[in-house]
This record gives C-alpha cells, sequence and structure tokens, in this order.
C-alpha cells in the first residue's frame, strides 16, 4: 500500500507514547482502518471496496462442495 491508516484509538493500543514505535511493535494488520495504492483507496473503514466479497464467498462454497463430492468417491 501507498498510504494506510492504522485507528489508534482502541483499548488494546492505548496509551500511545511514540507513534512510531507504536506501529513497529504494537499495532498490527487488523488495526488498518484504510488503504490507499496508486491513488484508489482499497479498503476504506476496514470494508473492502475492490473485490465482490458477497461472490467470492459463493465461489468458495462452490469449490467446498466439490471438494466434498469429491471425497465421497
Amino acid at each position: 500500500a501507498d498510504i494506510i491508516i492504522v485507528g489508534l484509538d482502541k483499548a488494546e493500543l492505548q496509551p500511545v507514547y511514540d507513534y512510531y514505535s507504536h506501529l513497529v511493535y504494537v499495532a498490527k494488520g487488523a488495526d488498518v482502518e484504510t488503504s490507499i495504492v496508486d491513488g484508489r483507496v482499497i479498503m476504506e473503514h476496514r470494508k473492502v471496496l475492490t473485490l465482490d466479497v458477497t461472490q467470492i464467498k459463493q465461489k468458495a462454497e462452490e469449490y467446498r462442495r466439490q471438494v466434498v463430492q469429491s471425497m465421497k468417491k
């Protein structure tokens, strides 16, 4: 990502004494709220904007069914 916005307002991320140190040693990927790549907002407020999550879940379910069927043979 070119730019990420990390939410440091969660209780487990408090108190913050040094922002740089905090981002390196305390914050995790799950704390990223917004991600911008090549000027495009890819994720905003923890919602992925570039993927159809519903479609991905449906496709994953199709694959799961195929695997289960192949195991029964």
